[in-house]
């Protein structure tokens, strides 16, 4: 989102994508733990698909498949091919079509994700702690560590009832609170 904010349609694009990468890394993740997959077995799995989207796209797709018996819906080729020309050819994308990029990865994400919270949320929550546990362990010293979650565009912390914003909604206030911000002057005595 800043990088839309920013002007830098390129890394957004490649923000989006890789936010989508994610995405599906996190859902596997999710299916495997409710199938009681061994979290080392999850892992050693991952290493062979965690550098190759297309790999990632594969496992998603399948485990989808296995969990509720459907397809799931996936980028179109319009857009798979916006995201090759960017990544791969370096295309520099209008703003247009950068925003339509993300609208349509928060288009697949945000119902994915509310379905799985809904579904499985123990597993989610599981997923979620297991990550918390790891960034814990790799901060040195015996510094105390807070965890703060903020609702974004695509959020594992807002509530299934909550409405999901739209690309343009967040980009509106993200550009009001700059705008904001660069009003307010802090004077200290």
């Amino acid at each position: 989102e800043n990088a839309v904010v920013d002007g830098y349609s390129r890394e957004a694009i490649t923000a989006f994508s890789a936010s989508l990468e994610r995405f599906y890394e996190f859902f596997i993740s999710v299916v495997c733990a409710a199938r009681k997959i061994e979290e080392d077995a999850f892992s050693q799995t991952w290493k062979t698909l965690g550098n190759q989207s297309e790999r990632q796209l594969g496992g998603f797709v399948i485990a989808y498949l296995l969990e509720y018996q459907t397809p799931p819906l996936l980028l179109r080729q319009k857009t798979v091919e916006l995201r090759n020309s960017v990544v791969h050819k370096g295309k520099i994308p209008s703003r247009e079509e950068t925003i339509g990029f993300g609208e349509e990865v928060l288009s697949l994400i945000n119902p994915m994700l509310r379905r799985l919270k809904a579904d499985s949320s123990e597993f989610v929550n599981n997923i979620v702690g297991r990550h918390v546990n790891i960034t814990r362990s790799q901060i040195n010293g015996d510094q105390k560590v807070q965890f703060l979650a903020i609702p974004t565009t695509a959020s594992i912390s807002r509530a299934v009832s909550e409405p999901d914003p739209t690309l343009k909604q967040t980009l509106e206030r993200l550009a009001h609170q700059r705008r904001k911000n660069r009003m307010q002057t802090t004077v200290y005595l």
